[in-house]
C-alpha cells in the first residue's frame, strides 16, 4: 500500500506540513511538525489484500527513509484486529478469539482461518481427516466424519480417536471456525499452550491460556 503526498506551497507552509483530500477514491491525510518531529497519517478505502503482522510503515521524505514495524492495531484500531480475510489466498494463518474449558472435561475454541490456496476442493480438504493439538495432547477426527459443504466443512457428534466427542465448522467464507471437544481431559495446567488445527496442506498453530 503505498500512499504519495505532494509538496509545495499549499501543503507546506509555516514550517509545518498538511494535507487532507481524496484522490482515486481513497481518503487520506499526512501532517508532520519538523519542530517536534512528529506525524500523523491516515487514509481510509485503501487495498490491504494480504496483509499480516507485523506491519512494515515506511516513511520517504526526499533523501530521508524512515522504517517501523507496528501490530495490527494500526489497521482498525486497538479493538478490532487485521480482517483475516485479508489473508485468505496469500497465507495461512490460525487465531483463537474465545475459549473455555468447563471443568477441563470440554474444549471449546472459536477464531478466524484463512488458507494460502482458497480454490482446493473441499473433498480435498477433509481427505485426511481433521487433527487438534493441545500442548502434548492430539485429537484427530477422521476424514469420514466431516462432511463437505459450499465454502466449510462440518462435523457433528464425530467419535475423536483419542477419546471423545467432537463438533466442527470451518467456514472458508467467513474465515471463521467453531471447534468443541466433549468427554475429553485436558492435561494442560495453567498458562500458555499452542492450539494446533491441521488440515489436508494446513497446518497451524496459536496459543490458549489457561487460568
Amino acid at each position: 500500500c503505498v500512499l504519495a503526498f505532494l509538496i509545495n506551497d499549499k501543503t507546506f507552509k509555516n514550517s509545518r506540513y498538511s494535507y487532507s483530500g481524496t484522490e482515486n477514491g481513497i481518503r487520506k491525510s499526512f501532517t508532520y511538525n519538523p519542530e517536534t518531529g512528529k506525524f500523523s497519517l491516515a487514509a481510509s478505502n485503501v487495498e490491504l489484500l494480504g496483509l499480516g503482522c507485523p506491519v512494515t510503515v515506511e516513511i520517504e521524505i526526499g533523501d530521508y527513509i524512515g522504517v517501523a514495524e507496528v501490530n495490527e492495531t494500526i489497521v482498525n484500531g486497538p479493538r478490532v484486529p487485521i480482517p483475516i480475510k485479508l489473508m485468505m489466498g496469500v497465507k495461512d494463518v490460525l487465531r483463537v478469539d474465545n475459549h473455555r474449558e468447563p471443568g477441563k472435561k470440554q474444549l471449546s475454541v472459536s477464531g478466524g482461518f484463512a488458507v494460502e490456496d482458497p480454490n482446493v476442493s473441499m473433498a480435498n480438504r477433509v481427505s485426511e481427516g481433521l487433527v487438534v493439538t493441545l500442548g502434548t495432547q492430539q485429537f484427530t477426527i477422521p476424514a469420514n466424519k466431516l462432511k463437505a459443504g459450499k465454502e466449510k466443512f462440518t462435523c457433528s457428534r464425530a467419535q475423536v480417536t483419542e477419546g471423545g466427542i467432537a463438533a466442527a465448522n470451518f467456514n472458508f467464507g467467513r474465515c471463521s471456525f467453531i471447534l468443541t471437544i466433549k468427554k475429553m481431559t485436558i492435561t494442560a495446567g495453567s498458562g500458555t499452550v499452542d492450539f494446533g488445527v491441521a488440515f489436508a496442506d494446513y497446518n497451524e498453530v496459536d496459543q490458549i491460556t489457561f487460568p
